[in-house]
C-alpha cells in the first residue's frame, strides 16, 4: 500500500499547463504539477484558464541554482503575467502562481464593479 505522501505526488501534468524548461526528476516534476493544479483550481474559481505558460530558467550563483520562473496565464479576462525569483523551484512556483491568483481575483472584483 502506498503512503498518503506518495499518491499526493504522484499527479498527472495538468491539461491546460504548457511547461517549458522543466528538466527535472520525476519526483520533483510530481511536486510540481501538484502546485500547478492546486493554484488553477484557485484561479479558475475567479475566471476560466484557456491556458497557463510557465518558463524555468536558471542560472548559477555560486554553488546553488538560482531560479527565475515566468507565468503568462491566458484567460476569457485576459492576460496575467507574473515573474518571481527564488533558490527554491517550489517556492518560486508558488510565489509566481499565487501572484496569477491574486492578478485573477482583483480583474473580477472589478469587472462586477464595472458592470
Amino acid at each position: 500500500m502506498l503512503e498518503w505522501w506518495k499518491t499526493l505526488w504522484a499527479t498527472a501534468k495538468p491539461e491546460k499547463a504548457y511547461l517549458n524548461g522543466f528538466d527535472l526528476e520525476k519526483s520533483e516534476l510530481g511536486r510540481v504539477y501538484y502546485i500547478i493544479g492546486h493554484y488553477i483550481k484557485k484561479i479558475e474559481r475567479n475566471c476560466e484558464i484557456e491556458q497557463i505558460k510557465i518558463r524555468l530558467k536558471k542560472s548559477v550563483h555560486g554553488k546553488a541554482f538560482l531560479h527565475e520562473i515566468k507565468c503568462i496565464a491566458e484567460t476569457k479576462q485576459g492576460i496575467l503575467n507574473a515573474i518571481e525569483t527564488d533558490y527554491n523551484i517550489f517556492k518560486a512556483l508558488a510565489r509566481c502562481l499565487e501572484k496569477i491568483w491574486h492578478e485573477s481575483e482583483h480583474k473580477s472584483r472589478t469587472n462586477r464593479q464595472i458592470r
